[in-house]
C-alpha cells in the first residue's frame, strides 16, 4: 500500500488542526503559479504531464486542508489512526444526539425557511461546540511537527485516536446536516 500523502507538507505548511487560512490560499497560489505550463513555455511534454501532476496535487492538498474536518481527518490519519471505513463506532450519547436531530427533522419535514434556518443555526452551533473538543483533544502542534509522515500507532496513545475518530465521525454528521439543511432552505427559497 503506497504511503500517504502529507498535504501540509505539499503546500509547506505545519502540520496542525488550525491553519492560517491566508497562509494556506498563499501557499496554494504561489505553487500554482510555479507549476502552470505558461511559466514553462519551452518545457518539453514529459515536464509539462509532471507539471499537470504536481498542480493536481496541490489543488488536491488545498481543497482537503480548507475544510476544518478533512483537514483533522487527514491529520489523524498522518497520525496513524484510524480512517471513517474502519472505525464507524461513535459514544451512546452522540448517536442519541443524531437521533434527536433527525427525528426532529422528520417531524416536520415542511418547515419554512425560518424554521429551516433556526434549525440551521442550531446545528452550526452543536458543530462549533464539537470543533472546540475535537482542536482540544488533538497534539499542539510542536508534537505534531515532531511526528513522522506516518506515525507509528505506539508513538500515540491508541485511545487518543479512538476518541478523535469518534468525535470526527459525530462531525461528518454535523457537516452532512448543515448541508442538507442549507439545500432546503436553498429549495424553499425558489419554489
Amino acid at each position: 500500500m503506497p504511503e500517504a500523502v502529507d498535504y501540509f507538507a505539499v503546500l509547506g505548511l505545519p502540520r496542525s488542526i488550525e491553519i492560517d487560512l491566508a497562509d494556506l490560499e498563499d501557499n496554494y497560489l504561489r505553487l500554482c503559479a510555479a507549476v502552470h505550463p505558461d511559466s514553462h513555455n519551452n518545457a518539453g511534454s514529459a515536464f509539462l504531464e509532471a507539471s499537470e501532476e504536481k498542480a493536481s496535487l496541490i489543488n488536491q492538498a488545498y481543497q482537503f486542508l480548507k475544510d476544518d474536518l478533512s483537514r483533522a481527518e487527514h491529520l489523524l490519519g498522518l497520525c496513524g489512526g484510524p480512517d471513517s471505513s474502519s472505525h464507524r463506532a461513535m459514544a451512546p450519547e452522540i448517536l442519541e444526539q443524531q437521533l434527536e436531530w433527525r427525528e426532529s427533522l422528520e417531524e416536520s419535514p415542511e418547515l419554512d425557511i425560518a424554521g429551516l434556518e433556526k434549525h440551521l443555526a442550531r446545528a452550526k452551533k452543536d458543530w462549533r461546540e464539537l470543533w472546540a473538543i475535537i482542536k482540544s483533544i488533538f497534539p499542539t502542534d510542536s508534537d505534531l511537527a515532531a511526528l513522522p509522515a506516518k506515525a507509528n500507532l505506539n508513538e500515540i496513545p491508541a485511545p487518543w485516536l479512538k476518541i478523535a475518530r469518534e468525535l470526527l465521525n459525530h462531525g461528518r454528521f454535523f457537516k452532512g446536516l448543515i448541508r442538507e439543511l442549507t439545500e432546503r432552505i436553498h429549495k424553499n427559497m425558489i419554489i
